[in-house]
């Protein structure tokens, strides 16, 4: 008796532990950001907001091969800097801002349910932003004129 009950926790174990995982995580700045983990990392938008993305760990290696290792901590000095500078005009705009890694994919909700996929792995830049209103298209934006761009974008 205690062998078939130990025999079925067991095999009870295994199939929890075996079970597809469907992960949703609410992003500290917005409920209607969610991230699904259930074949990919996709960043789900559907309200007005800025995404930030910077390298992974692997990213970072990559380029550091391609450029050198010099060079690039040049050029991630330069992307830091206005990154930060950009953060800190959208939190003053009280805008949703989402980080994240350039391993993910985006998918922008407009209203009219029409979606805009974007893989940041495809991305040319390892570090970038882009602004999204569920009016509009989403636009990836140059960083050194945050605010100009901005106040084109969101009206």
């Amino acid at each position: 008796m205690k062998l078939n009950t130990l025999l079925i926790l067991i095999v009870i174990f295994f199939i929890a532990c075996n079970k597809k995982e469907k992960k949703s995580i609410k992003n500290r700045t917005s409920e209607n950001i969610e991230i699904s983990k259930k074949i990919t990392d996709t960043l789900r938008i559907t309200n007005k907001c800025a995404v930030i993305f910077e390298p992974t760990a692997n990213s970072i290696d990559k380029q550091k091969k391609e450029v050198g290792e010099e060079d690039f901590y040049i050029s991630a000095d330069d992307y830091l800097f206005y990154l930060n500078e950009s953060n800190k005009f959208l939190e003053k705009q009280k805008i949703k801002i989402a980080h994240t890694k350039n391993d993910k994919i985006l998918k922008f909700v407009s209203n009219d349910k029409s979606e805009t996929i974007i893989k940041l792995n495809s991305e040319k830049e390892t570090w970038g932003i882009y602004l999204f209103d569920p009016k509009r298209k989403p636009k990836k934006i140059d960083m050194t004129t945050t605010e100009e761009e901005f106040k084109k974008y969101i009206k």
